[in-house]
């Protein structure tokens, strides 16, 4: 790799982060066309070691009309480490780490965070435990959907699942059915799941859906607690995906905690996830103050929370998008451009099917599009505004109204960066496309 083109990721000042809303630097261009490069039907991609240019490098070279995810192992090692530096550091006997899988269930992602000092994984199905119980043991599997299914809990038994989230009295009855303790300590954890609303939550997963009341909490521990029932208790939270204010893990926190108290203490607490990503250039989400933040509350609210009969007290943070979104790159390729009276149409290798289902599930999810140009040229002059018609034979396969670089053209490959939460992981195989194909590079050596 030419020496001025930065390694990944570049720093903050790096002139390739700067303005790269659509612009990608010369430099980055001409090597990006590559000269003298190595071309191959197939490319081992397994060892790649050399940074996000020269993965993309390779694979456009390879087959330019492919759509590809770019796997930074480095950055995930890194994101893993930064919780378990500023995760309750002073309490690593009790707290427990885990990733919430749903944000990217692909193998190599688990298995590098499963290597990182991941404690677990957050599992919302059956399949989901199945999958996670190749990379951590029993003790690191969380049944954590909050609605449960008698069948669903057998089978999660079978695979010595101890630790169950429920939302109600129906819940705590199926759970209490379908496990088979061998001993008192092998009973299962029944975790009680809060309702926290939160309006400064990009996506609240409390008003609408999911959480029990305090009035339903509370008669909820007292059963448990109560000594004829063979099960431990736990409360959880959680804040929302993508919550802008990080006192409302304080305020969850407070809330969570006093509940645990003046009913007789749980054997668990759990923070749950919603630590935010910087998807834009205008965002300045400090990730290391949330955890702090987090962490000082847990501090200031612990005492009396645990119960007497709590043989391993845990404390539990759940993060998905904050520890996968950063560290995967999506590259589309620009299959055909169509302009016509009243809009300006590109044909991409990807949609709403596919990478883009938020923009339909979460309304008015915005994503970040940088260009690639295939020549090297410099995108310069206006953007204009171009809808982005998906790769399926659906209508309604569409992203309208993306400001592009009006040059912009059949060829180009379109930039996402922070792809790795919640893309990949909610495509479907409508229409049957070609699979996107997963690249890792920095793999540890």
């Amino acid at each position: 790799m030419p020496k001025d083109i930065p390694s990944y990721p570049p720093s903050e000042n790096d002139p390739l982060v700067e303005g790269c809303r659509h612009q990608i630097k010369k430099t980055q261009k001409e090597y990006l066309k590559g000269v003298g490069r190595q071309t191959s039907d197939s490319i081992d991609i397994s060892e790649l070691n050399g940074g996000l240019f020269s993965a993309m490098d390779k694979c456009l070279e390879a087959d330019p009309e492919e759509t590809y995810f770019f796997f930074n192992e480095a950055k995930l090692r890194a994101n893993v480490e930064l919780l378990r530096e500023h995760f309750l550091p002073d309490m690593p006997d009790r707290r427990r780490i885990i990733y919430a899988m749903k944000a990217n269930p692909k193998s190599k992602v688990m298995k590098v965070a499963a290597d990182a000092g991941i404690d677990g994984f957050d599992c919302a199905t059956y399949r989901e435990i199945e999958k996670a119980s190749n990379y951590v043991p029993p003790s690191g599997l969380f049944f954590n959907h909050p609605i449960k299914k008698l069948n669903a809990v057998k089978r999660a038994d079978k695979k010595s699942v101890r630790y169950f989230t429920v939302q109600s009295r129906s819940g705590i009855e199926n759970v209490l059915k379908g496990t088979f303790p061998a001993h008192e300590g092998d009973l299962p954890e029944i975790v009680i799941r809060l309702q926290t609303p939160n309006p400064d939550a990009r996506i609240d997963l409390s008003t609408a859906k999911y959480g029990a009341s305090e009035k339903e909490a509370r008669e909820m521990l007292r059963y448990l607690n109560n000594q004829r029932v063979n099960a431990f208790s736990g409360l959880s939270m959680n804040v929302g995906s993508q919550n802008t204010n990080p006192e409302a893990f304080a305020h969850g926190i407070e809330y969570m905690t006093r509940i645990a108290k003046e009913e007789g203490g749980v054997c668990s607490i759990n923070v749950g996830g919603g630590i935010p990503v910087n998807y834009f250039e205008d965002d300045n989400f400090d990730r290391v103050a949330y955890l702090q933040r987090i962490s000082q509350s847990i501090r200031d609210n612990l005492e009396g929370v645990f119960s007497q009969n709590a043989i391993e007290p845990k404390i539990i943070i759940e993060p998905g998008r904050c520890i996968v979104a950063d560290t995967i790159d999506l590259v589309i390729p620009i299959l055909e451009r169509k302009d016509r009276e009243n809009s300006k149409g590109l044909y991409i290798g990807d949609g709403i099917f596919r990478s883009f289902s938020d923009s339909v599930i979460h309304r008015d999810w915005r994503y970040s599009f940088n260009v690639i140009p295939k020549d090297g040229r410099i995108t310069e002059g206006e953007e204009e505004m171009f809808n982005l018609y998906g790769e399926s034979c659906d209508t309604g396969d569409q992203l309208i109204g993306v400001s592009l670089p009006a040059d912009v053209r059949e060829g180009d490959h379109l930039w996402v960066r922070n792809a790795g939460a919640y893309m990949s992981a909610q495509a479907s195989d409508f229409n049957s496309p070609d699979p996107s194909i997963f690249v890792p590079y920095n793999s540890k050596s």
